[in-house]
């Protein structure tokens, strides 16, 4: 269903908030009235093409649009709530500057408690059947999964891992040879492997996969097993003239 952008905001109808009492369920009402009295006025043009919308006023109702709250209009648009939340919530966190995780997490547990109030207000309301509550309660659910994500990652479209055209081992060589020669500031193995992990991917038969438990082969670099050949194709790479090419 299209909205109707003058006269009915779907991003301000269809929120959590307006389906937990009566009197904020009219927000919902008159949205839907909106619409139905368009459906009405077209089928009067059907009937009466010269009608216009100042002659249709207080004739609506001798028309019928077949056009129900419940299953025309609430039960189409009841994804909207998780989407609507999950903006607000991302123009909240905006608003009040919350760069960090921990920000964004804390910030969350505010909304996770107007979420619960409002699931506890919406078990009690009389003017919803126990349909569309059983959907508002998922839309709840979906709304936390949903906020789960965007902390964890508020920039999906952008690649999580570089790609690296190596091998597995040149690539934890080359950051032991970081660590070793001190262009580093003195990191752990486990904190290397860590980053290797989370951070970068390797060439593996024309496919790339994730590092896995780099901190061990690091341990062995130190112990000096395995380093002799990464080292000399690390040394071909960077001793390649072309290499420096920009």
């Amino acid at each position: 269903m299209e909205e109707n952008q003058y006269l009915c905001n779907f991003s301000h109808t269809f929120l959590l908030e307006n389906f937990s009492e009566i009197k904020k369920f009219k927000e919902i009402q008159n949205c839907f009235y909106y619409i139905d009295f368009e459906k009405k006025f077209d089928k009067a043009k059907e009937i009466e093409p010269d009608i216009n919308i100042e002659s249709f006023f207080g004739r609506e109702n001798e028309f019928e649009s077949n056009f129900d709250l419940i299953d025309d209009f609430i039960k189409p648009n009841i994804n909207l709530i998780s989407e609507n939340e999950l903006k607000r919530f991302i123009i909240e966190v905006k608003e009040r500057s919350l760069f960090t995780k921990q920000q964004k997490e804390g910030f969350s547990l505010f909304v996770n408690d107007y979420l619960e109030k409002n699931r506890e207000k919406i078990k009690l309301v009389d003017f919803l059947n126990d349909n569309i509550k059983k959907d508002i309660y998922s839309q709840i659910g979906i709304i936390k999964s949903k906020l789960k994500k965007y902390i964890a990652n508020p920039y999906p479209n952008l690649r999580r891992k570089l790609e690296f055209n190596w091998n597995k081992t040149d690539i934890e060589a080359l950051f032991y040879l970081l660590k070793k020669n001190k262009i580093l500031n003195n990191p752990t193995s486990a904190d290397i492997g860590n980053i290797i992990d989370s951070s970068f991917k390797y060439l593996k038969d024309r496919e790339y996969e994730d590092i896995i438990n780099s901190r061990k082969d690091i341990t062995d670099f130190e112990n000096e097993k395995g380093l002799t050949k990464a080292i000399l194709r690390l040394k071909e790479a960077f001793t390649n003239e072309d290499f420096y090419n920009h």
